[in-house]
């Protein structure tokens, strides 16, 4: 913003306040998504569906959503959406949740057919309660679940970690140090 008042181009304040720049985010994520729907229905595109549960600073519980396509032989990820989970963490609860935000009950969202004919995979960080596969295979007949690679070289680190006293300390020690500088 100072380089173009450095320009002469009177931008005002009204842009700065938290309320304003929730409505001007929230324009352009509706924008946005509305552009990869009806793009995603344009190119009929196979697509998968990548989530990962996470917890904000007052502990709700979150769904975040991603979309993959295969775009000249490239994967290429695209940003669908953050869901609240309102419910419990349940692998019914959050398979809710995600057709709900991707299916379409307005522009915003897939329709049900193209879904059945286009989203052939579904990766998660493989909690149980993330994978909800069965009841998507059920309604999706061409899902093939995966557990993230991410996640699962993760699970090994932390195995690894568990087997050796001295990484034990050692990870004691730096949560100890990231405690007493967190207060």
């Amino acid at each position: 913003m100072n380089a173009v008042k450095r320009y002469g181009v009177d931008m005002g304040n009204s842009h700065m306040w938290r309320w304003a720049a929730r409505k001007i985010t929230t324009h352009i994520s509706m924008k946005m998504r509305c552009m990869l729907v009806a793009w995603l229905t344009k190119t009929q595109l196979y697509f998968d569906v990548m989530i990962d549960e996470s917890t904000d600073s007052d502990g709700s519980q979150n769904l975040i959503i991603y979309i993959r396509v295969e775009i000249d032989g490239d994967p290429v990820s695209f940003f669908w959406g953050l869901v609240k989970l309102r419910k419990t963490t349940s692998a019914a609860d959050i398979t809710d949740a995600l057709l709900d935000d991707l299916i379409a009950s307005n522009w915003l969202g897939l329709k049900r057919d193209h879904m059945v004919m286009k989203w052939v995979g579904f990766a998660t960080g493989g909690a149980s309660a993330l994978t909800g596969p069965n009841r998507l295979a059920e309604q999706f007949p061409l899902i093939m679940s995966t557990h993230c690679v991410a996640h699962r070289l993760q699970l090994i680190v932390d195995d690894t970690v568990k087997k050796r006293a001295i990484s034990i300390k050692f990870e004691d020690a730096v949560r100890d140090i990231y405690s007493y500088y967190s207060r």
